[in-house]
């Protein structure tokens, strides 16, 4: 029993992050594309230093954030496309939760749905003229603030 459900645990937490293998494979090596990884204490210090409370209690269950930073035109040059991608993500149960503007950027965020919260994964793709940005933040967030966040953004354009 024990085995069968940390093989379950495992699978789990392989799944969440497929999408992202997915598409950081296939534009690695690319000299002008970009990986990041940190840790969740160093978003949550960050935001400390920045003066943001709220926005470090609301990311307080993050464990890692992975991000990657790719050129419009590498796209072309694998033979992929954005759209593409998306149905990767939905191919791995993420579903969109929100979709705004922000300095000229569309960005899309998308959730999965686990079992048990620590196990949620969220991906922010970032569209603008020049790069593509995929973000993968694990654990939980307070989605509530964010959304607050960007009705507030919202009214203000």
């Amino acid at each position: 029993m024990l085995v069968a459900l940390m093989q379950v645990v495992c699978q789990s937490a392989h799944a969440q992050s497929e999408s992202f293998q997915t598409f950081w494979r296939k534009f690695d090596g690319d000299d002008d594309a970009h990986y990041f990884k940190v840790s969740g204490f160093v978003v949550r210090s960050v935001l400390a230093m920045a003066g943001e409370p709220e926005a470090k209690e609301a990311v307080r269950g993050i464990h890692k954030v992975r991000l990657a930073v790719v050129p419009r035109n590498a796209f072309k040059e694998q033979g992929v496309t954005v759209n593409g991608f998306r149905n990767v993500l939905r191919q791995d149960d993420f579903s969109e939760m929100m979709e705004f503007r922000e300095d000229g950027d569309q960005v899309t965020v998308y959730s999965n749905s686990p079992s048990h919260r620590d196990d949620q994964c969220y991906m922010m793709l970032v569209e603008s003229d020049e790069e593509v940005v995929l973000i993968e933040v694990t654990g939980y967030v307070n989605e509530v603030y964010f959304k607050n966040l960007v009705k507030l953004q919202n009214q203000k354009t």
